[in-house]
């Protein structure tokens, strides 16, 4: 036996990289590209360790998927409790998020979930009622139709992103969005 296998391994540390590896896949490839025997590969353990940590293969998704929505959630809250105007905050923040994704990454972080949200019903369910809670939530301050379209044109850009359409003024785009976002725009 090599000392690899003698060697305890963290639970966390295992869970997180099979975690990480899933998510890798599904940014790159959709659910579709997720399988058992690729993810315990990806993270470096057997597929033993796998079904301690993940029941199933869709446990394993459930679990990048709510890890993928904290991520926003938290993204999002910063830029809100930052923003210095209430009117249009979490539209702002929304439409930061969109164009913050190309900043950091060459596939948006998001683009697994809203590649899967439109192909998937049960993830399309979640991505609605993920949106529906934050438009709740912020009725008071994000309610009105224009700030909709706004989001609406946020939505357009990921998907330009995701299918590798280029935009000529990124940044002007982006900043003419947010201009609309103001009250009295």
């Amino acid at each position: 036996m090599t000392q690899a296998h003698r060697k305890p391994k963290d639970p966390e540390q295992v869970r997180a990289a099979l975690l990480g590896s899933a998510r890798s896949m599904v940014v790159e490839a959709g659910i579709a590209g997720l399988s058992v025997n690729a993810v315990a590969a990806a993270a470096g353990v057997t597929k033993g360790a796998f079904f301690h940590h993940f029941g199933s293969k869709a446990a394993l998704v459930d679990a990048v998927f709510a890890g993928l929505f904290g991520e926003l959630d938290r993204e999002i809250d910063e830029a809100i409790a930052a923003d210095d105007e209430q009117y249009g905050s979490f539209t702002r923040a929304y439409v930061h998020s969109v164009f913050r994704a190309d900043e950091r990454h060459q596939t948006p972080p998001f683009a697994g979930l809203w590649i899967s949200a439109i192909a998937d019903p049960d993830i399309r369910a979640d991505w609605a009622a993920w949106l529906r809670q934050r438009l709740e939530r912020h009725r008071e301050t994000d309610g009105d139709d224009a700030l909709q379209i706004i989001r609406f044109a946020a939505d357009g850009v990921w998907l330009a992103d995701i299918l590798g359409v280029t935009t000529a003024d990124r940044a002007a785009l982006h900043d003419r969005l947010i201009q609309q976002t103001r009250k009295g725009a």
